[in-house]
């Protein structure tokens, strides 16, 4: 399941599906406020929404803008770097492939078994799969952070960063396929796709549904592991389901 997401969280990765558009600064209780309002509960006050983003934009994770005279909110870089740091594999989107396997295998005591967890949790963050029992791989330039990762939390003596051209003789898209289980994935783009249309050629401000739909969105997108274009399968729609669920915010906040 997906992680759970506090309020920054959903504000946070909303701006950042939202690209280049703009959310209007406004006066609580205003049309445009309470249409911003619309991917939040509905009993959700509109004052504590003001405040929440206000807080935002003092921390710094979001930045007032001027456009055509006009004020707007927009994701600072410093809203950027919170994204990345908390949702990583999030900056693997529409990467190209170098050609290697990021490799590591592991043997942790049953002693150290906290640790043993954390990083197998780190993996999953990563969007590692899962090769065998204690052999995780990623298409990623992540080795040299990973290795960080691993002598910061002492475990150097159990865990080893490979480099790979090759593993195991399949070819890379096949072990792709195979290691993340992409049919399954795929399966469920696609039907969060057509139940995403049809929310949609409704015209529905239903908020209940709305958020069925933003909670399935995020699950998927918490289990893609983002692989380069060259390891993913024809016509995979990762991109069409983020397209769609940008839309589907603009619906719902227009």
């Amino acid at each position: 399941m997906a992680k759970n997401l506090r309020f920054r969280d959903k504000i946070l990765l909303t701006l950042s599906f939202l690209g280049d558009e703009f959310f209007e600064i406004i006066q609580p209780y205003s049309v445009k406020m309470k249409k911003m309002a619309g991917i939040l509960p509905p009993d959700y006050k509109l004052t504590n929404f003001q405040a929440n983003t206000n807080r935002m934009i003092r921390t710094g994770y979001m930045e007032k803008i001027v456009k055509d005279g006009e004020p707007y909110l927009r994701l600072s870089n410093m809203g950027k770097n919170v994204i990345a740091r908390d949702f990583p594999f999030l900056k693997f989107r529409n990467k190209n492939w170098d050609g290697y396997w990021r490799v590591i295998s592991y043997d942790i005591p049953e002693k150290f078994k906290g640790s043993r967890h954390s990083l197998q949790e780190k993996l999953k963050e990563l969007g590692f799969g899962m090769l065998q029992k204690s052999i995780y791989i990623s298409p990623h330039n992540i080795a040299e952070d990973l290795q960080e990762y691993i002598e910061n939390n002492n475990l150097k003596d159990f865990a080893a960063v490979m480099v790979a051209k090759r593993v195991f003789g399949k070819s890379n898209q096949t072990l792709a396929w195979e290691v993340w289980n992409l049919e399954k994935l795929e399966e469920k783009y696609w039907e969060w796709i057509s139940d995403g249309e049809e929310f949609q050629n409704k015209q529905e401000k239903n908020y209940q549904k709305f958020a069925k739909l933003q909670d399935r969105f995020i699950d998927i997108i918490f289990k893609d592991p983002f692989l380069p274009k060259e390891l993913q399968p024809n016509s995979w729609p990762s991109n069409e389901a983020i397209k769609k669920f940008h839309s589907l915010l603009k619906q719902q906040c227009s």
